[in-house]
């Protein structure tokens, strides 16, 4: 294995595969849970616990799509950064993927939310749940349930997981990328 850093990367070749540690989760984040994560996410690749598989976090039917959209609110075209996952308050969400949390939190648009770092520069954002099951800092896998579905914050019209992934720091549509 190879390992070549930068100033807000890591990426590690392992045999043909170039395995991305990206920075744009770390933006705003102190340099020493910056520097465990990075550990962490490192020993999950070199244990052999990612094989580039990411699942989906719940069965439900999608309601809204990723990409731009009316906005249920007021009417515009807005984009939606993720997929809207319907389903019942308390339903259990898992993580899409091995990964470490690295935000446990609550706000006033996204309510209770999750955000986990995964190898390959991908990070997946869990929105609207009802309970945060993990903490900062935890090492999950696609069986770990992380929190239950809900329907918190402002923007939502009902008990749906709003589920988005970023690779390198952008936002992608998640169907691309689960199996």
């Amino acid at each position: 294995m190879k390992e070549f850093v930068t100033k807000h990367s890591t990426a590690f070749i392992v045999g043909a595969l170039l395995i991305f540690i990206g920075g744009a989760a770390y933006f705003g984040m102190d340099a020493l849970k910056r520097q465990k994560i990075k550990a962490a996410i490192k020993k999950i690749v070199d244990d052999g616990k990612f094989d580039g598989s990411f699942y989906w976090p719940w069965s439900g039917p999608i309601t809204s799509p990723f990409g731009m959209r009316t906005d249920p609110f007021n009417g515009s075209q807005k984009m939606h950064n993720g997929i809207d996952i319907d389903g019942e308050t308390g339903d259990p969400i898992h993580a899409t993927a091995p990964g470490i949390v690295y935000e446990v939190a609550t706000g006033p648009e996204a309510g209770k939310r999750i955000r986990i770092e995964h190898p390959g520069g991908i990070t997946s954002h869990y929105f609207h749940l009802s309970a945060q099951l993990v903490k900062d800092g935890d090492q999950v896998d696609e069986n770990t349930v992380i929190g239950l579905m809900g329907a918190t914050g402002k923007r939502v019209t009902g008990s749906h997981l709003h589920f988005g992934m970023k690779q390198n720091g952008s936002w992608i549509d998640p169907a691309s990328l689960l199996t």
